[in-house]
């Protein structure tokens, strides 16, 4: 069997990967044009306008290798998606959201992850819990400015993840979300090759059980925790109590799947190390 460097050589293999991931993100995402009963049409069409700037700058101006890079986000994401949904990733009720084009531009939410335990949200009978996802498929070169906008602004300044486009399956309807904590997911280009032939090959079994899965819910418990122990620290209580709702759910949900991963055996993922190494650096953590 040809190892993952020689099939994304070819190219086939990797325009393959692409069009099933757009396939799959394209029938969940949001589609913010239907939110004409919660903004008026004319704000609506100015966030479209926004979207389109921002896509024709990238094509415009984007090098070949950020091209090739976008593309496995891309391909990242809809595994992490599947991942959730058809492995079972984080258990059975929760429920993960491609946002709108436009929370994904400009609020930077990749996916959103929704938790039918937890009371972070409360609407009429019924509550909720969420958690915004940051996706990162490079050789971790970015991961730290993501973490540092999150520890510096989100927290720091009290400025929580808004996404202003958003459907709740546990809620009910289409309302706007504030105050969402936010992680990094990420994995290097060699981590996410190594994955597409078992996502392509469609075995659902393999999808749950393979690494990638315990080695993203442990950058998603390093971050809630040391967000957490930060925003106490700094005395910004009432975000330290929001990445706590969202720590408690992840660690419970590890802990029933039995998810719990040697950080050592993860270390050759440059943006795994990327994450372990800047929460290390201001948290004295891990």
């Amino acid at each position: 069997m040809k190892g993952p460097e020689a099939y994304f050589e070819g190219g086939p293999f990797l325009d393959r990967a692409h069009e099933r991931a757009q396939k799959i993100l394209g029938e969940n995402v949001i589609d913010q044009r239907s939110f004409g009963g919660l903004y008026p049409q004319a704000e609506i069409d100015r966030d479209l306008a926004t979207v389109r700037r921002f896509e024709n700058k990238f094509q415009e101006e984007s090098t070949p290798q950020e091209r090739e890079d976008k593309k496995l986000a891309t391909i990242f994401e809809a595994i992490f998606h599947d991942g959730l949904t058809r492995g079972r990733w984080l258990g059975e009720d929760v429920n993960a959201i491609k946002p709108s084009r436009f929370d994904d531009i400009v609020n930077k939410v990749d996916s959103i992850v929704e938790f039918q335990k937890g009371v972070a949200v409360e609407r009429e009978d019924k509550s909720a819990s969420y958690l915004a996802l940051a996706m990162d498929v490079t050789f971790g070169s970015h991961v730290e400015e993501k973490l540092r906008r999150i520890k510096n602004v989100e927290i720091g300044e009290g400025k929580l993840t808004q996404i202003k486009y958003f459907e709740s399956r546990y809620l009910g309807g289409q309302l706007e979300l504030s105050g969402v904590p936010r992680v990094v997911v990420g994995a290097d280009r060699e981590t996410v090759k190594g994955l597409v032939e078992v996502w392509l090959s469609g075995d659902e079994k393999a999808l749950e059980a393979h690494p990638l899965r315990a080695m993203v819910l442990e950058e998603i418990r390093m971050q809630l925790e040391a967000f957490e122990a930060y925003a106490r620290s700094q005395k910004h209580d009432a975000e330290a109590a929001v990445y706590h709702e969202a720590s408690m759910l992840v660690r419970d949900i590890m802990q029933t799947k039995r998810a719990q991963g040697d950080t050592s055996s993860f270390r050759h993922d440059r943006v795994f190390n990327g994450i372990f190494h800047y929460l290390k650096n201001f948290t004295g953590a891990y």
